[in-house]
């Protein structure tokens, strides 16, 4: 039951660019701004003070 749940509920995947205090990091996969966001903080080791921006790609 719960697997039928989580493929009724597949999620795509974007790519992201992200940037932090205006200057460019990369890009990251993930389904929303909020998730590319903690995924840049991950990937890039940011300070969590820094500001992330995201854009789709």
């Amino acid at each position: 039951m719960i697997e039928q749940q989580c493929a009724q509920e597949a999620v795509t995947m974007t790519e992201w660019n992200a940037c932090a205090d205006g200057r460019y990091l990369g890009t990251v996969n993930a389904a929303n701004e909020g998730d590319a966001r903690c995924a840049a903080l991950s990937k890039f080791d940011v300070d969590e003070d820094a500001v992330i921006s995201v854009s789709r790609r």
